[in-house]
């Protein structure tokens, strides 16, 4: 007795497999077709012809549609593969590049070169940043400005994917303000208000520790800090784009010390991944090194390449 049940058990699984196949694969001959009246009819091709198609829908039964008010036809197939397509470029790295070279000769003789490159990826659930700049200038034929900046950023979304872990590092160097290099490792939480391709708007809160070491026998400095930053693009017309990045480094070991780092950026396309782009980059620092301005303003235009 216990062996018939078991062997029932058997067929009715294997009836249950065999009818949840069977309807896979005629579902997976379904189409849509699009009119150009704006209806859409679900259901399989039973016949084509030059003028015709005829499709069984299993509510309004076999329809027999004349071509040329048909707007599109797409497959289950054509669906899987778009799909599939989508996710692979969402997933590619994106990639820029950017250099901008200015001289002036004559009564004044002044160089400068910008260089910039950035590369992201966005996946479903987490994505990667990277980014770095440099900047050189020479003023009657000595160097009066050298600067460069790295920093490299991965974010792990949670729950609706607005809210993120993120742990990032930040390596700068600036000559005039005496800093041979200084690094920030850090992290915290993130949270998207707006993301969409028009607007975007995050902000973030975390904490990190900064070690500065100066080009001359200054003692390296070290502190903790905190690092909230915004940061908001807007695209504007005929693809142009205008961001701002604003982060603040207040001391957690120093009172009333602080930096504060602001980029603004402004792209117009030209063609074929070519943009036109100028920023503005301002570092502030309160306390800067004996010497040193408190006050650093970069204002670069360059051609840019994206990729």
């Amino acid at each position: 007795m216990i062996n018939k049940r078991h062997g029932k058990k058997k067929i009715y699984f294997a009836v249950f497999w065999y009818f949840l196949w069977i309807g896979a694969a005629f579902g997976q001959n379904n189409v849509e077709v699009y009119l150009k009246n704006g209806d859409r009819i679900t259901g399989e091709i039973l016949n084509e012809n030059d003028n015709n198609i005829t499709v069984s829908s299993g509510m309004l039964g076999e329809l027999e549609i004349k071509k040329e008010n048909v707007d599109r036809v797409i497959s289950q197939e054509d669906k899987i593969k778009e799909a599939e397509k989508k996710k692979t470029d969402t997933e590619k790295w994106k990639r820029r590049v950017s250099l901008g070279y200015t001289q002036t000769k004559g009564n004044t003789q002044k160089s400068t070169l910008a260089m910039s490159a950035a590369a992201d990826r966005v996946r479903e659930m987490d994505e990667v940043n990277m980014k770095g700049n440099l900047f050189y200038s020479t003023s009657e034929e000595k160097m009066d400005a050298q600067t460069w900046y790295t920093m490299g950023k991965y974010s792990y979304k949670l729950f609706n994917k607005k809210l993120y872990l993120f742990g990032k590092c930040e390596v700068d160097h600036d000559r005039f303000a005496n800093i041979d290099y200084r690094a920030l490792p850090g992290g915290g939480l993130g949270y998207h208000f707006y993301n969409t391709d028009d607007f975007k708007l995050l902000g973030e809160l975390g904490g990190g520790y900064s070690h500065t070491h100066f080009r001359d026998e200054t003692p390296d400095r070290n502190e903790a800090v905190l690092i909230p930053r915004m940061f908001t693009q807007k695209k504007l017309i005929w693809g142009m784009l205008l961001s701002e990045d604003l982060t603040f480094y207040p001391s957690l070991s120093e009172t009333g010390g602080y930096r504060c780092r602001s980029e603004t950026v402004f792209s117009a396309p030209i063609r074929n991944g070519l943009a036109v782009k100028m920023s503005v980059i301002d570092d502030y620092n309160s306390k800067p090194a004996e010497g040193a301005k408190s006050n650093d303003i970069m204002l670069i235009s360059a051609l840019e390449y994206l990729f």
